[in-house]
């Protein structure tokens, strides 16, 4: 199939997932922004359990097979579920018609500047150390054995694939349907538009006025440990955007007791992205309990019924590395009775809270430039919780109380994390970047500030003013901070005024042409809204399919890219079978190279075991390139263990050389 069907195959199966996941959502919250939130999380929730389950059969990244589990859902939802009362477009609409011209010219503006943004992204794709080294070479593998969440050799020393994978088996749905890397490159644009609004909803949830919600949701989706995983992806984004999903429906609870349910499944989907969620998906959905117990609670088989769809999409990885290695966080933690960790990680095993003023020695300016505005969200909650026992209302100051505990035992697990201190390892090359590096781990913590110091913007007099200017400062702080970050992180800014100015643009033409027609909303409810969802979600596919061809070319020519070797990338990408794809690359080094699966991934690449025989290697050359390093090359930042197998090579010259890569073709 071309690359335009297999782009318009994956928007019919987002358009079907989220079809059936907007139907099911709407038997718990009938209508606004919390359907839409539940809808998500159960149609993410959904893709990943259906590739999960065709993986059992090797059909896990095979585009009909997924995509027809999808159209099966659909039509399950179909003959199982009534037809919403409230339909998406009618809200949209009335929502656009409450706006005033002023704010819809700005959210016009606001949109135009963040397509620009994702264009921008898709010509100038920086596809980042961790994408490469493990994120997309877990996708690359699981599209070439069909098994998503199969543990994968991709390094001699790390257990990457004992790491939670729900966010790369989800990468893997998308990839696995188009066959390119524009979902991926897409993915991270879209979890950010889901935690701004999990965010708003769940400050509107806790009657924080309206401006403070739109100030403290800017401060937090604006800094640059955030934006920068916009076009070098990491997992920290989807794990704060599932986190603010969970918290937004735990927080309406109290009306709607059934939003635990979906609340229990989004935390599933926190807890099997990353394990720096856990304490912030406990604290949230702790809240939601408590809320809800004024009202009658949801049924126990549906509780049941997310705790099982929990454990599918996030417990699992848990539950195998415990049965596997005696601890269901292996390799971070281990048991006496069961596996010790990896010796490398043994070595990156410091923690802030141990050498606190070591760690920030020569580094505050970095702490900075990457937190921007979350310094005073952190620093706004811990005054807020101090300050709590003052406020009048007893309502609002227990829920001070408890905010302001909650973001510093967020900020406390964050200080305990591995990894987060100076390490003390002699000789280690990592010692330097690696605490700058999991400052990112900080996000949760950050999440449950913001709600701390806006939950402040309720109270009374000078208290609420305060922490009203304390979040316009955070604000502004992120935004100026992330303006300041270069390419390829983010757009050159002419690229936003550009898309600014022509999405504001195409807000007062619409007005325009609205106004001369009178009866255009009487002509938009009539309209057969399935037909048109169809044709808008074939025409955004066919748009998208052209950015696939000479993705890994245009990502080897970027500039400041933190992904290993762009120059072997670009010299595989030049090289015309290449293009075509379907051949295997063998390498012998500390990692893979994800870009080297090609544009539609049906090239394999394959880590050699570390002390292969020379008569193996010498057969893998003579049918298929070799991607070699010396055993030197990053010891000590990903691993410490030594390997031979490149020695069967020394002397033969290599078709391509760098300073640290040897290239050998067949």
């Amino acid at each position: 199939m071309g690359d335009a069907v297999h782009h318009v195959l994956l928007a019919l199966a987002v358009l079907a997932l989220g079809h059936a996941a907007l139907r099911l959502a709407s038997r718990i919250a009938p209508s606004g922004l919390e359907r839409a939130v539940v809808a998500i999380v159960f149609g993410v929730a959904a893709a990943v359990l259906e590739a999960l389950a065709l993986g059992l059969l090797g059909l896990g990244a095979n585009a009909v097979a997924l995509s027809a589990a999808a159209a099966l859902t659909w039509i399950a939802a179909l003959a199982l579920l009534p037809t919403p009362r409230t339909s998406v477009v009618g809200e949209v609409s009335v929502w656009w018609r409450r706006l005033g011209p002023p704010w819809r010219l700005a959210a016009g503006a606001l949109i135009g500047s963040f397509a620009a943004w994702v264009i921008w992204q898709l010509g100038n794709p920086s596809i980042g150390f961790d994408g490469s080294v493990y994120h997309y070479a877990e996708v690359a593998g699981w599209i070439a054995n069909g098994r998503p969440g199969s543990i994968l050799a991709l390094s001699y020393d790390l257990p990457y694939g004992n790491y939670p994978l729900t966010d790369e088996v989800a990468l893997t749905w998308a990839a696995g349907i188009a066959r390119s890397w524009v979902p991926l490159s897409l993915w991270n644009p879209v979890m950010l538009v889901v935690l701004m609004l999990a965010s708003w909803l769940t400050l509107r949830n806790l009657a924080v006025p309206a401006r403070a919600a739109a100030l403290a949701t800017t401060a937090l989706v604006t800094p640059p440990v955030v934006t920068r995983q916009l076009n070098e992806p990491q997992t920290d984004l989807p794990t704060l955007a599932w986190v603010a999903c969970t918290a937004a429906l735990a927080t309406g609870a109290g009306r709607r007791p059934a939003l635990l349910v979906p609340a229990i499944v989004s935390g599933g989907l926190a807890l099997g992205t990353k394990t720096t969620s856990a304490g912030m998906v406990a604290a949230a959905l702790a809240v939601g309990v408590v809320l809800a117990r004024r009202r009658a609670p949801p049924p126990a088989r549906w509780l049941a019924v997310s705790l099982v769809a929990a454990f599918a999409v996030g417990g699992i990885w848990y539950a195998r590395n415990l049965i596997d290695h005696g601890s269901p966080f292996w390799p971070f933690a281990s048991t006496p009775w069961g596996d010790p960790g990896p010796a490398f990680l043994n070595l990156i095993d410091t923690r802030f809270a141990d050498r606190p003023l070591e760690t920030l020695d020569g580094r505050l300016g970095d702490y900075t430039a990457r937190l921007g505005g979350i310094w005073l969200l952190l620093l706004g909650a811990v005054v807020v919780l101090a300050a709590a026992p003052l406020v009048r209302g007893r309502r609002l100051r227990r829920a001070l109380i408890a905010a302001g505990a909650i973001s510093v035992l967020g900020m406390f697990l964050w200080s305990i994390a591995p990894g987060t201190g100076e390490q003390t390892a002699p000789g280690q090359l990592l010692g330097s970047g690696w605490p700058i590096s999991t400052v990112r781990y900080i996000l949760p913590a950050a999440f449950a500030a913001m709600v701390a110091v806006a939950l402040a913007a309720r109270a009374p007099a000078r208290f609420g003013i305060a922490a009203t200017w304390l979040l316009a400062a955070a604000a502004a702080w992120s935004v100026v901070a992330t303006a300041r970050v270069p390419a390829p992180y983010t757009p050159p800014p002419w690229a936003l005024v550009v898309g600014g100015t022509a999405g504001a643009l195409v807000v007062a033409a619409a007005t325009v042409v609205s106004r001369m027609a009178d009866r255009t909303d009487a002509r938009l409810r009539d309209a057969p809204m399935g037909a048109l969802a169809v044709a808008a979600a074939v025409a955004v596919g066919a748009a998208l399919a052209p950015a696939a061809d000479g993705f890994v070319a245009r990502h080897a020519q970027v500039a400041g890219t933190s992904a290993l070797a762009p120059r072997v990338v670009g010299w595989f990408a030049a090289q015309p079978w290449f293009r075509e794809g379907d051949r295997d690359i063998a390498f012998i080094s500390r990692t893979l190279l994800a870009p080297l699966a090609g544009d539609h991934f049906t090239n394999r690449l394959e880590l050699l075991p570390r002390t292969t025989g020379c008569a193996r290697v010498r057969r893998r050359i003579s049918r298929t390139p070799v991607v070699v390093t010396h055993p030197g090359f990053l010891r000590g930042f990903l691993g410490v263990r030594s390997y031979t197998s490149g020695r069967c090579l020394s002397g033969r010259g290599p078709d391509f050389q760098d300073p640290a890569f040897r290239v050998y073709a067949p």
